[in-house]
């Protein structure tokens, strides 16, 4: 009996997979890197295997391919390939031709290459001109130009090239909403090279090391360190080891499946939490201290989860970020006591509000003790509950604090009221030098929250129009691909995972970032992430 039970079970299983897959496909959440490529001179010597495809289009999409699999040198020395096909012979307006210049001007900004970079994207802008081509794609264009212009020590180059935008808008309406897109967009927005959050190796994975405080209780089994989903009334601090399979795919959070005859991690295949190490204060300060030494900046983000998430997964999802976005300094996180489990929600509730205290005890420490000169805040779902009390707690000691204790605040897919939010938000946005809100009228667990709470509006559901709150910028992601809920688009979305990193590694306001100008019913602006295609690594 209870092997029939078990075989009904299963079949359940397949045909709900079945029935999800048809509805809007399945993705996973987490990391692929972009290790740092050779300079331009050394990028032949890096032993490629050799691509079969032909034509400039289908050598684009190989080069995006390459990069979402983490092999930033193939890719480079592919795109330079293709960007030679394009230049003998296509015509400067062929599409494919512009995607060749767009994915190596990415590519060598990757590497902090801006003038070969801007050279790159100038090269873009002519031919938009030459050729009379859609004013919108040159103006996002241009905008890359200038971002690298402004990188490579030619601001006032910038400055002329935003200035020309501006007044460009100024005398035209804004652009027609776009459709949406229908499949996973490539990466948006340029990155930090650095030595990266991790680098694959021989071993067929690497490892990050990721900081971490939590109001979890911990429990000790043969040794190992858990953290339960109970509250025992103390900060926990530590470092958690996770491990990236060279085989990642950006944006994806690889795990065993049965569907793939999987049955245990496997660190060449898999995103694993290797190892959680338990640190006193001091200890922790002092680790945290030395990796900023030894990294490129003496910077960190902090990012704090939302609801059914465990700690494990917690750990995962920051190793991704920083392994995607090749962050330069320290990843840390924050996780409260979530039980993990989709029926937990009305329990996730309470205990995201018994965590606040410990959470602003511990940005307190992260600010002012560790020798971080810039903090940054991203939070999830329901943990952005948490953050912004925190910060609402902050703030009312700001007596002491000269400036903003912070740098740039990210509210992704908040599961906070509308109007809740609207009654702290001066608070919030007081302790960041720049706050943004990322929000989807396609997150479909915001709408399940939203009926649990008779239908009040959710500040990350766009359903009603997009919240704009002065001092905030509120950014729509309603047209990028994410996972089957439309709940993770921040983190397994390369379009807008590619604008956090991008607003992280250089401060661009949106305007500055390309972003598309829109407004709400009341006439007040926000903006939206546009898309990329399938050969191109920006859009």
């Amino acid at each position: 009996m209870s092997f029939l039970r078990g075989l009904v079970f299963s079949l359940a299983i397949v045909v709900l997979g079945t029935l999800a897959l048809a509805a809007g496909r399945w993705s996973g959440f987490i990391t692929d890197p972009s290790p740092d490529r050779p300079d331009s001179e050394q990028a032949g010597e890096v032993g490629c295997a050799p691509v079969s495809a032909r034509s400039v289009s289908a050598l684009n999409e190989e080069v995006v391919n390459l990069y979402s699999r983490g092999d930033g040198d193939c890719a480079y020395e592919l795109a330079v390939r293709a960007l030679d096909d394009a230049r003998a012979n296509l015509d400067s307006n062929d599409p494919a031709h512009i995607d060749a210049l767009n994915n190596l001007a990415r590519l060598e900004s990757d590497s902090d290459n801006w003038e070969q970079a801007a050279a790159l994207y100038q090269e873009v802008v002519d031919n938009y001109v030459d050729n009379d081509m859609d004013y919108e794609d040159a103006e996002q264009a241009r905008f890359r130009l200038a971002a690298a212009l402004g990188q490579s020590g030619q601001p006032q180059e910038a400055d002329r090239i935003y200035a020309e935008i501006r007044d460009r808008r100024a005398e035209t309406e804004a652009p027609a909403a776009p459709q949406p897109e229908s499949s996973e967009p490539p990466i948006s927005a340029q990155k930090r090279t650095t030595r990266g959050a991790g680098q694959a190796g021989d071993s067929g994975h690497s490892e990050i090391d990721v900081f971490y405080g939590t109001d979890r209780a911990p429990s000790v089994d043969d040794g190992i360190v858990q953290y339960t989903s109970d509250q025992d009334g103390e900060l926990h601090l530590g470092v958690a080891t996770v491990t990236i399979p060279a085989s990642h795919t950006y944006g994806g959070l690889e795990s065993p499946s049965i569907w793939r005859l999987e049955f245990r991690p496997n660190p060449d295949r898999h995103v694993i939490l290797k190892s959680v190490d338990p640190l006193d204060e001091n200890t922790f300060q002092s680790a945290l201290e030395r990796y900023m030494d030894r990294a490129d900046s003496r910077e960190a983000f902090v990012f704090v989860h939302g609801y059914n998430v465990t700690f494990e997964d917690a750990a995962r999802r920051t190793a991704q970020m920083a392994y995607d976005m090749q962050f330069p300094g320290a990843p840390i996180f924050y996780s409260w006591p979530s039980r993990g489990q989709l029926l937990s929600y009305a329990r996730d509730e309470t205990m995201v509000q018994r965590t606040v205290p410990y959470l602003s005890e511990f940005l307190t420490m992260i600010a002012r003790e560790t020798g971080a000169e810039t903090v940054h805040l991203i939070a999830h779902s329901m943990g952005n509950r948490a953050m912004t009390n925190a910060l609402k707690i902050l703030h009312q000691e700001s007596d002491e604090i000269d400036g903003p204790l912070f740098n740039e605040i990210l509210l992704a897919a908040p599961d906070i009221d509308v109007e809740v939010f609207r009654q702290i938000s001066d608070a919030v946005i007081g302790m960041g030098a720049g706050t943004t809100l990322y929000a989807s009228a396609n997150d479909k667990a915001l709408g399940a929250s939203r009926r649990l709470r008779k239908d009040l509006t959710r500040l990350g559901d766009t359903r009603d129009g997009v919240t704009v709150i002065r001092n905030m910028e509120s950014v729509d992601a309603s047209l990028v691909s994410s996972d089957f809920l439309g709940h993770g688009y921040f983190a397994d979305s390369r379009t807008v995972l590619g604008d956090i990193d991008l607003l992280i590694d250089t401060g661009l306001r949106a305007e500055e970032r390309g972003l598309r100008p829109q407004q709400n019913s009341a006439g007040q602006t926000y903006w939206r992430v546009q898309p990329c295609g399938e050969t191109a690594l920006v859009c």
